[in-house]
């Protein structure tokens, strides 16, 4: 996977896992230089990695809004990702690669105006976290790689 840094929500320039203690925006916006449309003709990507140690006193839970603006400063949620708890932020690490939500943009309302910044926005429930982190950014797909065991034997 090619992440581009200036599509990067959470991250950083080191592309680093970001700790979610309470809600918060992404430390990130992303600019897209004018007001466009978000995906015409090919739907876009947000992928967020878990680094599957989220941990809390409580039942903390997670949930993910995409937000654009056309000012960055009044946003609109265009998706929410429904709140998932610490197990299943942490069961989603697979084979010790973190797993990826992929949360797919909707298409513009008709009348809507067309944003120029994105975030997203982390609400914690029945929190605070006490640890745990992600890993957000902007591509142009899920990046999905299913396995399975091989039906072959190769011997020589």
């Amino acid at each position: 996977m090619i992440i581009d840094r200036n599509l990067v929500f959470d991250g950083g320039l080191a592309l680093a896992f970001v700790p979610i203690t309470a809600s918060r925006p992404s430390t990130d916006v992303i600019d897209m230089g004018v007001a466009r449309e978000l995906s015409p003709g090919n739907p876009l990507a947000i992928t967020v990695l878990s680094n599957g140690l989220f941990a809390a006193a409580g039942a903390a839970t997670l949930a993910i809004d995409v937000q654009g603006s056309v000012d960055n400063s009044a946003w609109t949620t265009y998706v929410t990702e429904l709140p998932m708890s610490i197990a299943t932020l942490n069961s989603r690490v697979v084979g010790g690669q973190p797993f990826a939500m992929a949360l797919s943009m909707p298409p513009r309302q008709p009348g809507a105006a067309r944003p120029r910044f994105l975030r997203l926005n982390y609400t914690v429930a029945t929190g605070p976290f006490t640890a745990g982190a992600v890993l957000a950014f902007l591509n142009l797909g899920r990046d999905e790689i299913e396995t399975y065991p091989r039906n072959y034997v190769a011997a020589f």
